[in-house]
């Protein structure tokens, strides 16, 4: 799950986040139902921006999760995962 939505995240592009420069990591969670619909999504912990913390959730809302492998999560119907998304400044 990290690994696809790390593949799916882009920096802020906002005037704000060109002059600010932000950086730092999300902690995020989501809820995934089996079929991989996503039904909830939130920022556990800041990264002390705004920006970045809202870019973590427009990705989270905008990615298509596949369903669930058979045998993952056995008597789950939903699963909640927790992970952290990290921003860095291009080039630096």
């Amino acid at each position: 799950m990290r690994t696809y939505v790390n593949s799916i995240k882009r920096y802020p592009t906002s005037r704000e986040a060109r002059q600010l420069r932000p950086q730092g990591t999300v902690r995020v969670w989501i809820e995934i139902d089996r079929a991989g619909q996503l039904l909830g999504a939130g920022v556990e912990g800041s990264s002390g921006s705004l920006l970045l913390d809202n870019e973590a959730l427009r990705t989270l809302r905008n990615g298509r999760f596949p369903p669930f492998p058979p045998e993952a999560f056995s008597g789950q119907n939903v699963h909640r995962f927790v992970m952290s998304v990290e921003y860095q400044v291009e080039g630096g």
